[in-house]
């Protein structure tokens, strides 16, 4: 919640972030503020790889956007006196599997630590140590995730269009088996059969997935799972496996449209270059669908190292994606039960017509404002526990029968809707609920323009923070 009241307030200085330099023998890029002098005070710098500690980090460090987040927070704790040198303090990262332990060294002068931009001001060092499991031998899964796993290539399997050309370089293996050797870990058959599936993906589910990305990358929603991945990979010896399996995803890419998913290539350019006037490269296009397919495809990899909810953001963009019927794609995606509940009382007060009408109101709703509201809930839909159950079980027999007829027929002033809109709308209200201190009140107010005077209670709903005591 610190971290939330930092970003309401305005800094005055800049931060300048340095890219890192191949050349530089990992010493990594840096940042550094620019103004903080102005005040009398002196300005801070920090480096994208730890200055401190027994771990060089060479395959871990801070981007760009982590370093301007770190020095905001460190410069208004100097601003707020409670920064200065020797102060310390450590933050989690990788869902908890890495710690870094931070301390602000002595002023020094702004050459000697390439601050260039500072011009004559001083400059404190905010320097940093890595802690994390070292990376340990090749574990194997346990018995009863390698029945898991078993259970679950079969069943990928069987949905293996018959008589249809694989995929090179992701063969099915003659007989499947889960030692940890092989080239992705022990799960290698699993991403080999999951790949072979995505591999007759269709046009629209395609085009679903890049509309995810778009929306995931804006936001910088798209590499958590990764970072976990690669934490959670050390200590099971794994960490090889992982790099192969990432760089193998970028040749995966780069084949799509020439090896694999002519038709739904071809349809996916054609639909994000509709009317533009300067096309997307492909290799953007590309880009973007990375975001969503190579987390994915990690997550498969390391189902038996990572936890729920880092499976659910890994996973989420790319199994809804294919879904395509705005369910979730399972229990791990649902609400809270308390939210569903709380959910299903607002629409047993509503009535079928005004669940009809608000869901048709948010799937008619146009502007860039609202496409940004959709693309901010749909991410924290997709990614978290935040998903409304079907509603034709999740609702009373006799609702379900009243809402799916007037969703045919429409209700007063509203044409019918598909009763996918039902579906999406419930979900919108769920993952607001769900997430309400992550979403601004721009946006919460948009969801509250289209279904406020349908279902009366919504805003009360919406404000008032649930609880499960």
């Amino acid at each position: 919640m610190e971290a939330l009241r930092e970003l309401a307030r305005d800094p005055w200085w800049q931060v300048i972030a340095v890219l890192e330099d191949e050349d530089d023998d990992g010493v990594g890029g840096f940042a550094y503020t620019v103004g903080l002098a102005g005040e009398g005070r002196s300005e801070l710098h920090i480096r994208a790889r730890p200055s401190l500690g027994e771990d060089p980090g060479l395959d871990w460090r801070f981007s760009s956007h982590d370093m301007v987040h770190l020095l905001n927070d460190a410069a208004w704790r100097l601003v707020d006196g409670r920064l200065g040198v020797g102060s310390e303090w450590e933050e989690s990262y990788d869902a908890g599997q890495v710690t870094v332990r931070f301390t602000v060294g002595a002023a020094t002068d702004a050459e000697e630590v390439e601050a260039f931009r500072a011009g004559d001001a001083t400059v404190h060092p905010v320097r940093w140590s890595l802690h994390r499991e070292p990376e340990g031998p090749l574990a194997p899964m346990s018995e009863e995730q390698r029945a898991a796993a078993a259970e679950e290539y079969a069943a990928v399997v069987r949905l293996l269009p018959a008589g249809r050309a694989v995929l090179p370089g992701w063969e099915l293996p003659a007989s499947p088996h889960w030692s940890p050797e092989q080239r992705w870990g022990p799960r290698s058959p699993l991403v080999s059969a999951r790949v072979q599936l995505m591999a007759h993906v269709s046009p629209g589910d395609m085009i679903e997935m890049l509309d995810l990305a778009f929306a995931l990358s804006s936001r910088r929603m798209t590499g958590y799972a990764i970072v976990a991945a690669r934490a959670a990979a050390r200590p099971a010896g794994r960490s090889a496996s992982i790099e192969r399996l990432v760089d193998d995803a970028s040749d995966l890419l780069a084949g799509l449209g020439l090896t694999w998913g002519h038709a739904a290539w071809e349809a996916t350019v054609a639909w994000v270059n509709d009317d533009e006037p300067d096309p997307l490269d492909d290799a953007v296009i590309k880009g973007l669908l990375g975001e969503v397919i190579t987390p994915y495809l990690v997550s498969v990899a390391c189902e038996d190292l990572l936890p729920t909810d880092v499976l659910v953001h890994g996973a989420g963009p790319f199994v809804c994606a294919v879904s395509g019927c705005g369910l979730p794609p399972g229990p791990a995606w649902q609400a809270a039960s308390h939210v569903v509940e709380a959910t299903c009382s607002l629409v047993a007060a509503a009535g079928a017509d005004g669940l009809v009408a608000a869901a048709a109101a948010w799937a008619d709703a146009d502007g860039d404002d609202y496409a940004d509201a959709r693309g901010r809930i749909m991410s924290l839909c997709v990614t978290t526990p935040s998903m409304f159950p079907d509603w034709r079980t999740a609702l009373p027999p006799r609702l379900v029968a009243e809402v799916e007829h007037a969703a045919a027929d429409g209700v007063d002033g509203v044409d019918g809707v598909d009763e996918a809109d039902v579906q999406e709308w419930l979900s919108v209200v769920t993952t607001v609920l769900s997430h309400r201190a992550m979403l601004s009140s721009d946006t919460v107010e948009l969801v509250l323009a289209c279904g406020e005077e349908a279902m009366p209670g919504l805003r009360r709903l919406l404000d008032e923070p649930l609880t499960t005591g």
